[in-house]
């Protein structure tokens, strides 16, 4: 009886250990944690610069400067362990701080486009650390959309040649990678996105929209398969400011 008592104690025991530990944040998930709280004041001061507002820009890039100082403290000595034999990763996090910094003084002084040419590349930077180092995360897929319907948006500019079939196949198949990534997205969004009605709605309504390019691009349509660009690029803008 007794040896079962000890028996049951010690599952007891393992149980609570693993349960605490499987609770815990980890390092890396902290450091994401991180990033996506200095993504909100990134984007909002990419927002702002883009629309001409340097004044308010300054503002969200004075709070981002402080957010990825902290973020810097806490882990540019001591990555996470998924990050630590990345050999440009102190490098990588110091570049980054200087660009928010000479951004923050270049919209200070009005200085729109200088400003802009420090951020722009921030976001490249922190998607080439993460692919280094095998991580993947909705930040990733989202940059993956934005590009596809970048690449696809051209042909909102300059419609497709139907007499061409190259040019034809080519379209169909930028849609198709879009189409592709915003359906990952879906699927792997975060869990307070897919609670989201907002986040559900405009997935869905994106998603049927690149769907509509195969009909339009059949029927020779270029007016509608612009307005169906037009629509997209509305819904992509929303996609990376509201959702990451």
């Amino acid at each position: 009886m007794r040896k079962i008592i000890r028996v049951a104690m010690l599952f007891t025991i393992l149980f609570f250990i693993t349960f605490s530990s499987s609770a815990k944040p980890t390092a890396v998930d902290e450091f994401h944690a991180a990033l996506t709280e200095a993504d909100r004041s990134y984007r909002s001061a990419s927002f702002y610069l883009r629309t001409g507002n340097p004044g308010v820009a300054a503002m969200e890039l004075q709070t981002l400067s402080e957010k990825w100082q902290s973020l810097s403290r806490t882990f540019n000595d001591h990555p996470p362990e998924i990050y630590v034999n990345d050999p440009a990763w102190a490098e990588t996090l110091g570049q980054i701080g200087h660009r928010i910094d000479a951004a923050l003084a270049n919209a200070v002084t009005g200085k729109i486009k200088a400003a802009r040419g420090k951020l722009d590349p921030i976001r490249a930077a922190l998607t080439d650390l993460r692919r280094r180092n095998g991580v993947f995360i909705f930040a990733d897929c989202v940059e993956e959309a934005n590009q596809a319907m970048d690449a696809l948006y051209v042909y909102r500019h300059r419609p497709p040649r139907f007499g061409d079939q190259r040019d034809v196949d080519q379209l169909l198949r930028r849609a198709a990678v879009t189409a592709h990534w915003y359906a990952r997205c879906f699927k792997t969004a975060p869990k307070q996105y897919k609670a989201s009605t907002e986040f559900q709605r405009l997935m869905e309504s994106s998603l049927r929209s690149l769907g509509l390019i195969w009909d339009a691009t059949h029927k020779k349509q270029k007016r509608r398969i612009i307005n169906i660009l037009r629509e997209l690029r509305s819904t992509d803008r929303l996609l990376y400011l509201r959702f990451l």
